[in-house]
């Protein structure tokens, strides 16, 4: 509903929103429907009140979920021409092990297709692992032009 999201923008901070939105739905995955109370809706809601109040914490699976999703995130960008295509820095911006050009030309497409993903419908969710998605592919695909331009006369 477009007026309770809107209420929950004015109340909340974004990234109150966005991570307590990932753990309504990281719960919902991992444990089903029958983990919420009422509903995931209003455990949302709960969770989004009493942290901001000082009342409550990520639960500790949290951390365990974050954890998986950053490195099979990583591994997924580390492809063997990274640095070929982002240059030899391994300075990191504190987010994986991808040099900081790399990282910085992912995190752009990311968030030019969440955008577009969110327009064209899509939940945060489902719009920010589209938009992984997208960013890994068009790496990969930079990767390879870079490759194949370094070496024009190798056999395709």
């Amino acid at each position: 509903n477009t007026r309770e999201i809107a209420k929950l923008l004015r109340q909340y901070s974004m990234p109150s929103i966005q991570e307590w939105a990932d753990i309504t739905l990281a719960a919902r995955e991992r444990f089903g429907e029958s983990f919420f109370n009422k509903n995931a809706k209003a455990y949302l809601r709960d969770n989004l009140k009493q942290s901001t109040s000082g009342n409550r914490t990520p639960p500790d699976w949290w951390s365990a979920v974050r954890h998986e999703e950053q490195k099979r995130s990583e591994s997924a960008v580390n492809y063997p021409l990274f640095n070929q295509l982002f240059g030899q820095s391994t300075t990191t911006s504190g987010n994986g092990n991808l040099p900081e050009q790399g990282r910085t030309r992912f995190n752009e497409f990311v968030k030019t297709a969440f955008g577009e993903f969110l327009e064209s419908g899509l939940s945060e969710t489902e719009a920010r692992q589209e938009a992984e998605t997208y960013a890994r592919r068009r790496i990969k695909i930079e990767q390879e032009r870079k490759q194949r331009c370094s070496n024009p006369f190798r056999a395709s």
